[in-house]
């Protein structure tokens, strides 16, 4: 029985390899079997209302379980061809979330948004994988792993939104994990009755997160999405890519940002990089020998500047792990391309260019 369940997750975890390897590139592809195709046309700004937003949130949400579980349960009784096609839908709703996440704070949160998304459903990959195989210390691990995804992802929406709190997000997301680890487990105990009342209860527990995001969105931004907006339909919030985020400080020193998005400096300079929302801001930055880099946390959870890259890191830097509000920096002596990544989240990547000195 345990070499027939290993054999039907097979395709799930083939799948799951694609989608990790995506996510760490910070590219939203498709699983190669089937075209993962967002259902809607990405939300934009100017057409979005507090109604339209806690629709679309509410809508995705309840989705991504009903998706989640047929995905599941298709991989856990070896019907392939359904696992595929819910797999890649499944992959298309965390586009569309990604979507409407970016047409609210901007493209390059949606697009840290979604591989940090795409991450919890690999945990619940290997949650079930687990279970098929009968393996306590892999279904506990699982476990682990997604409650350390509930602090990760609180903190990123913290960072985007000081009206959604870290604990609160975390209290939020541990019902998800319970209730739809609970639809699992059911599907692997061919008991069709109790994985489809939990499936209900997981279902239902997703409006309670679609309005907590909505209503820290309409507080953030009163003039686009409160009260005043309805009173005048036409007014706009100052919304653009991520210098929507709040809380972000003015970057200072003898650099200027230039039109490419990266930011240069002379000889002897100290520059800054802003660590939030789970992106390192800029991410591509221009240094002359002799230089220095300050990275500043402002997400609330640990994140590390490690040179190289996840497949290949280098030794050059590393910080270690550091928390919001704490800093490291380093002096770079030799001229080259240095590219970063945090150990903890490796989606998050940076490069530091080192020019002559003028």
């Amino acid at each position: 029985m345990n070499y027939l369940f290993k054999r039907r997750l097979t395709p799930f975890l083939l799948l799951l390899t694609v989608l990790a390897l995506t996510a760490c590139q910070m590219v939203a592809q498709p699983a190669a079997t089937s075209k993962a195709t967002p259902v809607a046309p990405a939300p934009s700004t100017a057409s979005m209302t507090a109604g339209t937003l806690r629709s679309a949130l509410d809508q995705l949400l309840g989705e991504h379980v009903l998706l989640a579980a047929s995905a599941t349960n298709a991989a856990l009784h070896g019907r392939d061809a359904d696992f595929k096609a819910a797999a890649a839908s499944l992959d298309g709703n965390s586009q569309d979330l990604a979507a409407t996440i970016g047409a609210v704070y901007g493209n390059a949160a949606g697009k840290a948004f979604l591989p940090l998304w795409r991450k919890h459903i690999g945990f619940f990959v290997d949650y079930t994988n687990a279970v098929a195989k009968q393996d306590q210390a892999g279904k506990d691990k699982a476990i682990a792993d997604l409650t350390q995804y509930a602090q990760d992802f609180g903190a990123f929406l913290e960072s985007a939104n000081p009206n959604l709190p870290q604990a609160a997000v975390v209290s939020l997301l541990v019902p998800h994990v319970k209730t739809l680890t609970a639809v699992i487990d059911a599907q692997a105990a061919h008991d069709p009755a109790t994985a489809y009342l939990a499936l209900r209860t997981a279902y239902a527990h997703m409006p309670m997160v679609a309005n907590a995001l909505t209503d820290g969105i309409i507080k953030q931004f009163p003039d686009k999405f409160g009260a005043a907006a309805m009173a005048q339909p036409g007014a706009t919030a100052a919304m653009t890519d991520t210098m929507t985020m709040t809380g972000t400080p003015a970057m200072t020193g003898t650099g200027s940002m230039t039109g490419t998005g990266m930011m240069t400096g002379t000889a002897s300079t100290s520059l800054p990089v802003m660590i939030k929302t789970f992106m390192f801001m800029p991410e591509r930055i221009e240094v002359p020998v002799g230089g220095t880099i300050v990275w500043t946390n402002q997400d609330a959870i640990n994140h590390t500047v490690t040179s190289g890259t996840p497949e290949k890191p280098d030794s050059v830097f590393d910080s270690g792990p550091f928390n919001k509000g704490a800093q490291f920096s380093f002096t770079f002596t030799k001229v080259g391309e240095y590219p970063y990544f945090c150990g903890r989240h490796n989606e998050m990547r940076g490069v530091i260019v080192v020019t002559p000195a003028q």
